[in-house]
C-alpha cells in the first residue's frame, strides 16, 4: 500500500509543478526513487536523535519542528543541518509556512525543484542522488553542503528541454486566438470617401456648386487581428490556415476607433527563432464612411451655405489584404 501511495504523491506534486510530463515518466521516477539505498525510512542516529533534515521523495526539506516533518517518515538521507543548508543544496520547501514566512527563500526553493524535474525528464536519472552523493564526497571540504556544477551533459539536457517547452508553447501561440497588429489595405465598394469637398458661390447669387476636392476609394489602416489556424510543419516551417476577425486602432482617413471591422481567411508562415508573418484576405465594413448626400455629386449646384451639410455618415463595406508579422 505505501508503494502506491507515494506513487500518487510523486504523480501529483510533478504534475502540479511540470505539467507537460506525462504520467508514464513520473510512474518511472516513483519507481526509480522507491529502488534506491539512499532513500528509506527515516530512523534515529546511535544517539537517539531524529535527523535535523528530512528531505521527501517531493525534493521538499522539512526541519525539525515544521508541520510536515513528523508526517514525513520516509526519504532521502542526508546530513543538512538546518532547511537553508538544505536549499541551498538545490532542494526545495513546503509552501507552508515558508511562502509567507520567508517568500525570498520559498522563492528560491521552487525554483530549486522545477530544475530538479527538470533534469529529471531529461535525463531520466534521478537528481537528487547525484546532489547527495556529491555533498557526502565533499565532507571534507570547508564548507560540506556546497554542490559541484552540474554535469555539462546534464546543463544541455536541462537547457534542451527547456528550448523544447518554448517551442512548444511558441508553436501554440502561433496557431491560438492571440491579437496582433496588422497593417491592413481597404477597398471600398461603393461611393467614394469624401475628404475634401467645398461650397463655390455664385458670382451672379444664387444657388452655389459643389466642388469635390478630394475623393479616395481606398485607405490604409492599422488594425488589431486575432486568428486560429489549422497548422502543420515542414522542416524547420509551421504553416497554418484558418479564419481571422479584426478591429481598427487608425485609419489614413482620421476614422474613429473601431469604426472599421472585418473578417476572413488568413494564411501564416512561421520559421522557428526567426519570424512568422500572416497575410489575410476578407470582408469589411466601416461605420464612419463618409460620402456626399444622395443625390448629390461634384459640379451641382445646392442651395446649401456650409460644406460640413453636404457629408453625410454611412457603413459602407469592401475588400480587405491584411498583414502581420513578428520577427
Amino acid at each position: 500500500m505505501k508503494p502506491l501511495k507515494s506513487f500518487f504523491i510523486t504523480t501529483i506534486v510533478f504534475l502540479t509543478l511540470y505539467p507537460s510530463a506525462s504520467l508514464a515518466q513520473v510512474a518511472n521516477i516513483a519507481a526509480e526513487t522507491q529502488n534506491q539505498e539512499e532513500f528509506g525510512v527515516y530512523i534515529q542516529n546511535s544517539k537517539g536523535e531524529d535527523p535535523e533534515v528530512k528531505l521527501s521523495r517531493n525534493y521538499l526539506c522539512h526541519g525539525k519542528g515544521t508541520t510536515y516533518y513528523p508526517l514525513t517518515t520516509s526519504g532521502y538521507r542526508n546530513n543538512f543541518g538546518n532547511v537553508q543548508e538544505c536549499v541551498d543544496a538545490g532542494f526545495g520547501l513546503p509552501k507552508k509556512p515558508y511562502a509567507t514566512e520567508d517568500i525570498e527563500l520559498y522563492t528560491k526553493a521552487a525554483k530549486n525543484v522545477e530544475n530538479l524535474l527538470l533534469e529529471r525528464v531529461a535525463t531520466g536519472r534521478d537528481p537528487a542522488l547525484a546532489r547527495l552523493s556529491t555533498l557526502n564526497s565533499a565532507s571534507s571540504t570547508s564548507n560540506p553542503n556546497t554542490v559541484a556544477p552540474a554535469p555539462t551533459e546534464v546543463v544541455e539536457a536541462i537547457e534542451d528541454a527547456k528550448k523544447a517547452e518554448e517551442e512548444k508553447k511558441e508553436a501554440a501561440d502561433f496557431g491560438g486566438f492571440n491579437w496582433n497588429p496588422a497593417l491592413v489595405f481597404l477597398s471600398y465598394n461603393g461611393p467614394d470617401y469624401i475628404e475634401d469637398v467645398e461650397i463655390e458661390s455664385n458670382a451672379e447669387g444664387g444657388d452655389g456648386t459643389i466642388f469635390v476636392g478630394k475623393k479616395v476609394g481606398t485607405q490604409l489602416a492599422l488594425m488589431l487581428e486575432a486568428h486560429y489556424f489549422w497548422d502543420w510543419s515542414r522542416g524547420k516551417y509551421q504553416y497554418g490556415v484558418g479564419p481571422f476577425v479584426s478591429v481598427s486602432l487608425a485609419t489614413q482617413q482620421g476614422n474613429s476607433l473601431g469604426s472599421v471591422m472585418g473578417v476572413g481567411a488568413m494564411f501564416g508562415l512561421r520559421q522557428k527563432d526567426v519570424m512568422n508573418m500572416n497575410i489575410g484576405l476578407g470582408y469589411f465594413r466601416d461605420t464612419d464612411f463618409e460620402t456626399l448626400r444622395d443625390g448629390l455629386k461634384d459640379g451641382d449646384t445646392t442651395s446649401f451655405t456650409d460644406s460640413s451639410d453636404l457629408i453625410q455618415k454611412r457603413d459602407v463595406g469592401g475588400l480587405m489584404i491584411l498583414f502581420s508579422a513578428n520577427f
